[in-house]
């Protein structure tokens, strides 16, 4: 409950200054002793570029981006809701019939996110005109491996259970909590095992 208050909380206290600088008003407990100058320290994140270091961090980067993608619906409409609708964390992922759509997909976004000082540090494709990244290739992608070149998704090798000789119910919720899959494409494999759970528990009785 208190970390769903808190996002709750960065959602509503999220603005867009003039300058382009994002502003969250953070909780802060009354009649609390102030906290020492820690000038420095934000100073040297910032030039040094490091993360928040911080639990919400990735809220706080969410909420932002919306932010600026709201601001955004007049002048770009498609592209604020591909920030809104396929983002995750810090993955952007999409698709387009051509690479003239994607490039003007692109620049909307670099346009957008720019307006609060984020950048994006690569663009992967499958066409050679918007990849910036040919060596790299497969590339991670929500979890799974997505090759390039053949345009397949595939899972994680280190993801998937091959020993299946003995099952107990300790091993079956180890496998189902090891799966992370966004996506869905391994929803066959795990309703299996939680339809197993469920049998093992005796949770329909």
């Amino acid at each position: 409950m208190r970390e769903c208050a808190f996002i709750r909380h960065v959602r509503e206290s999220t603005k867009l200054l003039d300058d382009g600088r994002i502003e969250v008003r953070m909780p802060w407990k009354p009649e609390h002793t102030n906290l020492p100058n820690n000038r420095s320290v934000a100073f040297e994140r910032m030039v040094s570029k490091e993360n928040f270091g911080d639990k919400p961090a990735p809220d706080l980067a969410i909420n932002a981006i919306n932010l600026l993608a709201d601001r955004a619906q007049v002048e770009f409409s498609k592209t604020a809701r591909i920030l809104k609708d396929n983002t995750h964390v810090d993955d952007v992922a999409g698709w387009e019939t051509s690479p003239e759509k994607v490039k003007k997909v692109v620049d909307g976004i670099h346009t957008i996110l720019g307006k609060g000082k984020f950048a994006i540090k690569t663009w992967h494709s499958n066409s050679p005109e918007i990849d910036q990244d040919g060596n790299e290739n497969p590339v991670s992608l929500l979890g799974h491996q997505w090759n390039k070149k053949a345009d397949s998704i595939a899972l994680k090798s280190e993801t998937v259970c091959t020993d299946l000789s003995y099952r107990t119910k300790r091993k079956d919720v180890g496998v189902v909590s090891q799966l992370w899959d966004l996506l869905g494409l391994m929803a066959p494999l795990t309703i299996r095992f939680r339809i197993d759970l469920q049998n093992l528990y005796e949770w329909d009785k």
